[in-house]
């Protein structure tokens, strides 16, 4: 009999102990993953947080897509946006030679008529699905995608500062055999262009460090 209670004293005692530390282990497990998905959503979220108080809103969304495949260009298409509208003052600009440029990266309108050149880098309809605070008949944003979509070209063949001049006058600068004006400008273009890249990689820099020191992994620590 004894033997009996005994053992269902100990049964009882086993049952309290599992059931305290599960009320305990429970709680800490749904805090560290929880903790865990707070990871993950910040570094999903870091661009956009940086982007969003940058780009006007109306281009966000769409620029953050059009990069998302070459993550490292942002910067330098961010930095290419700022000096070509005045800091997203300008959208608009009429050349010497009679064309203009339409858009946050100054689309030329030669560009704009040529359907070659659409076919190769406008966005198809499919690039706007799950955008949700995007207009995807703003010509303007549209634009900036197929901007972004030919300086990648340019990415592909030359490196960084001569795809900064092909970008601003055309390939053919690249193989220009005497000095010009159009060869000067386009080594300015390029070189206040790099002067904004420096500034945005800095504050981006800065953001990061300040954006991934946020006490995340106080409760898991504890």
């Amino acid at each position: 009999m004894k033997k009996f209670i005994t053992f269902i004293l100990l049964f009882l005692f086993a049952e309290i102990v599992s059931s305290s530390t599960q009320e305990v282990i429970a709680p800490r497990k749904s805090i560290i993953l929880s903790n865990i998905y707070k990871i993950e959503k910040k570094k999903f979220d870091l661009y956009y947080e940086f982007y969003k108080n940058r780009i006007p809103e109306k281009y966000l969304e769409a620029f953050l897509k059009a990069t998302s495949d070459s993550i490292e260009l942002r910067n330098i298409l961010y930095s290419m946006m700022l000096l070509e509208s005045q800091e997203f003052t300008a959208y608009e600009n009429i050349n010497k030679n009679g064309t203009s440029d339409h858009g946050p990266l100054m689309l030329n309108s030669a560009n704009i008529k040529n359907q070659e050149f659409k076919k190769l880098y406008f966005p198809n309809n499919e690039f706007f699905n799950g955008l949700t605070n995007t207009d995807a008949n703003d010509e303007y944003t549209i634009y900036m995608i197929a901007c972004i979509n030919l300086f990648k070209h340019h990415m592909e063949k030359y490196d960084l500062e001569n795809s900064m001049r092909a970008y601003n006058a055309g390939p053919r600068i690249l193989k220009a055999e005497k000095w010009n004006s159009r060869v000067a400008h386009s080594f300015r273009y390029a070189k206040r262009a790099l002067k904004y890249l420096e500034s945005t990689q800095k504050e981006f820099k800065e953001f990061k460090n300040k954006y991934s020191s946020d006490d995340i992994y106080s409760i898991i620590i504890k």
